[in-house]
């Protein structure tokens, strides 16, 4: 069994949520935008950045290859 991902998604400035994946990182990326739309109850489309530590800026989201344990995701609508 997968270890619990816990992600910090930022859905707006001054809102933020922490996302418990209790099977781990899902294998898509759009997996992972069903996993939040759930959880946050979103209606609109969404696409996810990360904070890309090479670059040190936000980047689009994708490949699930990209995430880990406590990792930071923008929602963008």
């Amino acid at each position: 069994m997968a270890a619990i991902t816990r992600l910090l998604v930022i859905l707006e400035e001054d809102s933020r949520i922490k996302l418990e994946l209790p099977n781990g990182i899902p294998s898509s990326v759009d997996e992972v935008i069903q996993e939040i739309t759930n959880f946050c109850g979103l209606t609109n489309e969404i696409r996810l950045q990360y904070k890309d530590a090479d670059f040190g800026t936000w980047v689009n989201l994708t490949s699930t290859s990209e995430l880990k344990d406590l990792a930071t995701l923008k929602v963008l609508m």
